[in-house]
Parts: structure tokens; sequence; C-alpha cells
């Protein structure tokens, strides 16, 4: 390896960096078809999502440059836009909340762990329902039993392991993902967006992915597209972490890492009545 830095000389991102390298010198001891491209989504991008796509359950995945950006071009392919509505937990990131501020549609904060509240929060102009498991993992397939044919998107920022491989029946319509700081799989920045099928799997590349990584998934190409690339260091270390997470999972695919990692969490009325 090559030395970053004298012996004697310590740096605030020294442990940072010699992570970064080692894992790059991973990716490179081993093999790999094609070089990594964010625009054709080859390389470690792709093999990053082949990996998800076997831990989840067979279920399309798209590597994003973080849990936000999923977020954003998961509701924006449900058709969420101005004069629609989002139910939203009323114990969350913030970030869910301005991303259906930045589509233009109407919030409903709700508890979505509440049968009867959620309920209630449902409209005919409700486009999708969004769960977070923040504090614990929610009961999707309850969820699911109450919105009906309401999409529902899951935000699995800190439920990797509790969350990438449940079966079908208890999942939403999509799965976003975080690998940034602090969470199970920490690369810098990532996310991923897993998808129900593969309807929806191309809805999202048709959305956010680069018009040649359209083609090379045999789609048509779109001339504006949001065109959402990930770092290609991220995408090789990621690679590499679920890789490693494959491999250490047990014989039904879930690790033994905790489901739910502690975080931030705020109460989104009241942060909703300091505006």
């Amino acid at each position: 390896m090559v030395a970053l830095l004298p012996a004697n000389r310590s740096h605030p991102d020294e442990e940072m960096v010699r992570r970064v390298v080692v894992r790059l010198e991973e990716w490179v001891s081993g093999s790999c078809s094609s070089s990594t491209s964010m625009i054709t989504g080859l390389g470690a991008v792709r093999c990053a999502e082949e990996t998800m796509r076997r831990i989840s359950k067979g279920r399309p995945a798209f590597m994003v440059p973080s849990a936000s950006v999923g977020m954003l071009l998961a509701l924006r392919s449900l058709d969420v836009e101005p004069g629609r509505e989002v139910v939203i937990p009323s114990r969350d990131w913030s970030s869910t909340l301005a991303i259906v501020r930045l589509l233009g549609a109407l919030p409903v904060v709700t508890d979505c762990s509440d049968a009867d509240a959620l309920q209630r929060a449902i409209s005919p102009s409700t486009a999708a329902v969004v769960v977070s498991h923040v504090e614990e993992v929610v009961d999707v397939k309850q969820v699911k039993a109450v919105v009906g044919r309401v999409p529902i998107v899951e935000d699995c920022a800190r439920a990797f392991s509790a969350r990438v491989a449940a079966p079908a029946v208890e999942t939403g319509d999509y799965l976003v993902f975080s690998f940034g700081p602090g969470k199970q799989i920490d690369v810098g920045e990532a996310g991923m967006v897993v998808s129900r099928n593969d309807a929806l799997h191309r809805a999202l590349i048709s959305l956010g992915a680069h018009p040649i990584r359209q083609t090379v998934e045999g789609l048509e190409p779109s001339l504006v597209p949001l065109s959402f690339r990930p770092h290609p260091v991220a995408a090789i270390m990621l690679a590499v972490e679920l890789q490693k997470y494959e491999d250490e999972c047990t014989c039904d695919g879930i690790s033994t890492r905790e489901s739910v990692r502690p975080g931030v969490v705020y109460d989104i009325p009241a942060l909703l009545q300091q505006e």
C-alpha cells in the first residue's frame, strides 16, 4: 500500500482515507468484466446492484448518489406532483417532508403505524404513502392492508438488515436505502432503491439514469432525464461492502447486524409549527 502520510503524522481524515484505499485495493484485486462508469451503469455500479438484487430476493436495484435522491426519484416515478397528497410519518428525518414539498405535493402527516390514523389520512388525492423505519420496523403488511392500492415507499435508511431481504408480500413498491455516514454500511455517501418489480425499476431508470444507461437497459432514451449519478469511488466501495455483507449473511439471507440504527428523529408536526 502507498504510504499516504508519514508514520509520525496524524490527520483527521487519515482513518477514512485509509479505509477507502483498502476497499479500492480489494476491488482491483478481484475481477470485473467492464470498467466502472456512472454513465453506462457498468463495472462497480452493476456489481453493487446485482449483489443488492441477490440479497433482496431477486428484486431489481438502482444505485443513486444518496437516499434523499432515491426518495425523490421513487415519489416522482409514482406521479407525485402538484395537486397530489403524500402521507408521511409524524416521526421521521426531515428530508421526506422537504422532498414532498419540492415536488409540489401536499404532505399529510400521520402516525403510519396507527391503522385508524392512517385510514383517515388517505384520500382520493393520495399519490403515495411513505413509511419510515427510524425507531422501529413498521409492519408494512399492515400498512398495505389499510391503504389498499395506494403505492408505498419505505424509508429503510436505518434498517438495512431488517428490510433488505423482507418477503415481497411485506414490502412496499420502493425501498430506499442509505449507505452514508452512521449507517449500517457506510461508503461516505450513496443510496439504493429496490423496486417491487421490473416495471417500477424501469420507471426509475427512465427518470433518473443517463440516456446511455437507459439504452444499455433496453429502454428508449429520455431527452431530459434527471441523470443522477453516484461517485465511482462510492460505487466501488459499495460493491465491496455488499459482497462482504452477502458473504456473512446467514442461510436465510438476514445478517446478524442490528435491525434499526439509532439516529436523529424529528417530530414533524412540531417542526411544522416552528415555521
